[in-house]
């Protein structure tokens, strides 16, 4: 079915509940993956939102906030830019499990979405940099600030 604007509507309103969740997962995991400004990141986002139109409407919540796509948009472009500050900085995005693998930790980080996994990176990063400040170095010397 095509709207009017002329982007294909997708119906998902056949899936089950645990289809739609691994398919959100797999579409996060997709535009994660995805370069910004990619032709690719409009279709995967229109799914998504009808995914999580669906979730919402089957729990009641015809008024579901509309900025769940937005949100995940916001982590990719915090992982990208946390890459950008720690080039030695490793994501592993893989289904229902994303890790991160940064440069002064030994351990790595895991999460179940990737905004919460970036949240651990940079509350970890901001961490060291505090850190290092109290003790005299530079922010440059720190993973995750201008290394």
């Amino acid at each position: 079915m095509v709207s009017a604007g002329g982007s294909r509507e997708h119906d998902v309103s056949g899936m089950t509940a645990g289809e739609l969740e691994r398919a959100r997962r797999d579409l996060q995991v997709s535009l994660a993956l995805a370069f910004p400004g990619s032709a690719v990141r409009e279709p995967i986002l229109a799914q998504i939102s009808a995914v999580d139109r669906e979730l919402a409407g089957r729990a009641g919540n015809t008024d579901q906030d509309q900025k769940a796509p937005m949100t995940v948009v916001d982590c990719v472009e915090r992982m990208n830019q946390f890459r950008q500050r720690c080039p030695g900085a490793e994501f592993d995005l893989q289904l229902n499990l994303f890790t991160a693998r940064v440069p002064g930790r030994d351990e790595p980080f895991r999460a179940v979405s990737l905004c919460h996994l970036m949240d651990a990176v940079e509350r970890w990063a901001a961490e060291q940099a505090v850190a290092g400040l109290l003790s005299g170095a530079g922010p440059a010397d720190h993973p995750g600030h201008g290394r």
